[in-house]
């Protein structure tokens, strides 16, 4: 089997040369004809999957306040943890899918599935509850072919 990635993000933000300008900025990553080793590490690493328990000791230890006197809101906490909490239900959704379910198939072909991001699954701020990053549409593909 053979797999691929796309994502996709499209924002509107202030363009850095002028901050009073806003513009749509678009990105598109892609990884197509990947062995299955290879797809899961790709996978792993866009959607930044963390690799320790979502607790909120471990956020402050993992985003550098605990020992150092600095201080992290709850309300930021529970954002951090929402955000890494969607990301490794979509990475197990995935696998489960592409790897399990999918591979076991007689005669795929090809299979293409796309799973929208939401913002607040997309990125957050620790600076502004509000922040919604300007996020107007972001999505990944994933796409699974016999070899």
């Amino acid at each position: 089997m053979r797999y691929g990635i796309k994502t996709y993000g499209m924002w509107k933000t202030s363009w850095w040369k002028d901050e009073s300008k806003n513009v749509c900025h678009k990105s598109v990553n892609e990884y197509p004809d990947l062995d299955e080793e290879t797809f899961k590490s790709v996978l792993n690493d866009e959607l930044d999957v963390p690799d320790y328990v979502l607790t909120p000791e471990n956020i402050k230890r993992n985003f550098g306040y605990s020992g150092n006197g600095a201080q992290i809101s709850d309300a930021c906490i529970e954002r951090i943890i929402k955000y890494y909490s969607f990301r490794r239900d979509l990475h197990s959704k995935i696998i489960k899918t592409f790897i399990e379910d999918i591979a076991s198939l007689p005669d795929a072909s090809i299979v293409t599935m796309r799973f929208d991001l939401p913002p607040e699954g997309n990125n957050f701020s620790c600076e502004d509850a509000s922040y919604d990053g300007g996020q107007i549409e972001a999505w990944i593909e994933v796409a699974v072919s016999e070899s």
